[in-house]
């Protein structure tokens, strides 16, 4: 909008440097007349408007459409990545494939100003890499990869790809500006040193985590003493005056696979720095360099080794390690038993027994080694197999190819009735129903003891981080193996029949290496006593299982505990679960093993030892008829 028409001339001085103008501006401020004199009589200076002043209301019109149109200016892309120093690997690794582009980068962008913009974009994922640890930025060099150059060295005050971007020789007086189609790439470098303080202070938040990050809040009940926490400080905190019986836990169960998850950081006991050292776990990259790096130094062979190994290897003794002649490989439908919770098996019907669901069902082959006896129990035998899956599943058996199992079947003994061998004994298999019948059963055993002794390890490590001290003794980490039941369908050519297609069943575990592991019966299901061992790690292992039958019998009331315990010093196999005679009034559960005498006897059988003691647990009684049914009732 023009300003009003100025009614008479004011005075304006016009320099007569202006030159007069070529352009004919349009009548844009009225009818004003310009003088043709200069009044003052002097000839270098004009007063008045003059067409000059006309091209006012152009320029400003120029300019304001110029305010509102999008700037074009000289821009660039970038890439930024984490990388860090690997030993024989001049510029690095890439950690966790973290890399960022940015495009439309002002190429005007000094070294400071990328350096800012890289923390910016690569601040957020770092950290989520780092599940939440923050790092030192000022202890991590911007680097640009191609010539590997330090940026913090570099001008602070100078643009440091514009130059790069200019096109045309040095007699062109003006070069031109030319956007690279390739983006500049710059990594963020953390040295050597710098990561192996990261990646301990990871195991270090892991083990904490690990021990302490599901404490319940209902095992304090307002008391209050003092514990440390996780960031130095103290909490003050009556908990730890005194320990909580067991009784006051009846309903709380605790996943052992919940330790290693970070999921909070709760209040941690005082002596969490000497557990964290005892289950520090070091994550470390390996010193050593892998196998295609290594120098190869030659040698001469050992004549005796050589001898030994020429006459070994060439004789067929070598093949029997091997896949034998007698080896049969089988189709199969397998169905892997999982792990469920005690108060989700008791919460839901579904759960309360192994099921060959198809929905769950995974095909895949298995070969048997017939003949090559793992061992031959009362009812079972377990020979040595390989198992592999279409569908390979973390956690369960079958995560590689071709992975050594133990394949067991069901058989029945029977005299032989030739003269020959009296009394000798030959092994008869079931038809295919009965086979089947008690295959099931025995991983429906397998599932249930489980999900029990995940329960006896949940309250163990409840019990422990509600106390005030540490255990004076070693807490034993074993499991069950890992299994699943294996079923071969008859391949049927002629016409489609309905009677059932099963030919056999097997039960596939977890193989045990009893050469390298050994092999070891801790407490039958006979007796509560556990077996005399000579070996004295075997020996603690017996009472410490001896113990989870003590606070499986007492947290249940006297209505289920684990026996038959049996296998290496990590994995147990074979479990048989006890029942109270009361439930089921004599019915038969859990297969031929649940003998009610034992269990009986199993209160005055128990011998408490320092273990029990420390956790409490008091002396056995034998349970009423009572208690048994309100146990029952109540799940």
């Amino acid at each position: 909008m023009l300003p009003p028409p100025i009614p008479s001339q004011p005075n304006v001085a016009i320099p007569t440097s202006w030159p007069p103008s070529a352009y004919t501006y349009p009548p844009l401020l009225g009818n004003i007349q310009t003088p043709s004199v200069h009044p003052s009589g002097s000839a270098g200076t004009s007063f008045g408007y003059s067409q000059a002043h006309q091209q006012y209301a152009v320029q400003r019109q120029f300019w304001a459409t110029k305010a509102y149109q999008s700037s074009v200016a000289d821009t660039i892309t970038l890439c930024f990545k984490i990388l860090r120093e690997v030993p024989g690997k001049p510029k690095g690794i890439l950690v966790r494939n973290l890399t960022e582009g940015e495009p439309n980068v002002l190429a005007s962008i000094t070294p400071p100003g990328l350096r800012q913009l890289g923390i910016q974009r690569m601040e957020t994922k770092l950290t989520a890499a780092l599940r939440g640890l923050r790092v030192d930025w000022t202890r991590i060099p911007l680097r640009e990869i191609v010539i590997w150059v330090d940026l913090a060295h570099q001008p602070p005050d100078i643009a440091y790809f514009h130059a790069r971007c200019m096109t045309g020789k040095e007699p062109q007086p003006a070069p031109s500006f030319k956007k690279q189609t390739k983006a500049f790439e710059l990594a963020f470098v953390i040295d050597s040193e710098y990561w192996e303080e990261i990646e301990q202070q990871l195991a270090d938040d892991e083990v904490r985590s690990c021990s302490f990050s599901k404490i319940s809040n209902r095992s304090s009940n307002g008391r209050r003493s003092s514990q440390h926490t996780l960031d130095g400080s103290t909490v003050d905190l009556e908990s730890h005056a005194r320990r909580p019986s067991p009784d006051q836990e009846d309903d709380f169960e605790l996943d052992r696979a919940s330790f290693n998850r970070n999921e909070d950081h709760s209040p941690v006991c005082a002596f969490s720095a000497d557990l964290t050292r005892a289950l520090k776990v070091s994550v470390t990259a390996p010193r050593t360099p892998p196998p295609s790096k290594r120098r190869i130094i030659y040698q001469s062979p050992n004549q005796d080794h050589l001898r030994d190994a020429l006459l070994e290897g060439g004789s067929s003794y070598s093949q029997l390690w091997g896949q034998g002649p007698n080896s049969t490989s089988e189709q199969i439908q397998f169905f892997a038993i999982n792990d469920c919770s005690l108060n989700d098996l008791l919460a839901d019907r579904r759960f309360q027994g192994f099921v060959c669901d198809p929905a769950n069902a995974c095909m895949g082959s298995l070969v048997i080694e017939a003949g090559n006896y793992l061992g031959i129990g009362t009812f079972k035998t377990a020979e040595m197999g390989y198992l592999t899956l279409l569908h390979l599943t973390a956690g369960h058996l079958g995560p590689r190819a071709n992975e050594p199992v133990a394949v067991k079947r069901m058989y029945k003994r029977r005299k032989t009735p030739t003269d020959a061998n009296p009394g000798k004994w030959v092994l008869n298999r079931l038809t295919s129903a009965d086979e089947h019948s008690k295959i099931l059963m025995e991983a429906n055993v397998l599932f249930w003891a489980t999900s029990i002794m995940n329960f006896t390890y949940s309250f163990i490590y409840h019990f422990i981080q509600s106390s005030s001290e540490r255990p004076p003794f070693e807490i034993s980490e074993i499991r069950f193996v890992r299994a699943g039941v294996a079923i071969v369908h008859n391949q049927s050519t002629g016409p489609t029949t309905l009677k059932c297609s099963i030919s056999r069943t097997y039960l596939i575990e977890e193989r045990i290496n009893e050469a390298k592991d050994g092999f070891y019966k801790f407490i039958n299901n006979g007796s509560a006593v556990p077996l005399t061992m000579t070996r004295k790690d075997a020996s603690e292992l017996s009472e410490f299982l001896a113990f989870t039958q003590h606070v499986q019998f007492y947290k249940t009331k006297g209505a289920v505990y684990l026996s038959d315990l049996q296998g290496s010093m990590q994995l147990l196999t074979d479990p048989q679960i006890m029942t109270s005679p009361l439930i089921g009034e004599g019915a038969e559960i859990f297969g031929d093993g649940n003998v009610p005498s034992a269990f009986n006897s199993f209160p005055e059988q128990h011998c408490c030892k320092h273990i029990c003691r420390w956790f409490e647990l008091p002396e056995l009684a034998a349970s009423t008829d009572s208690d048994t049914r309100s146990v029952i009732s109540n799940s």
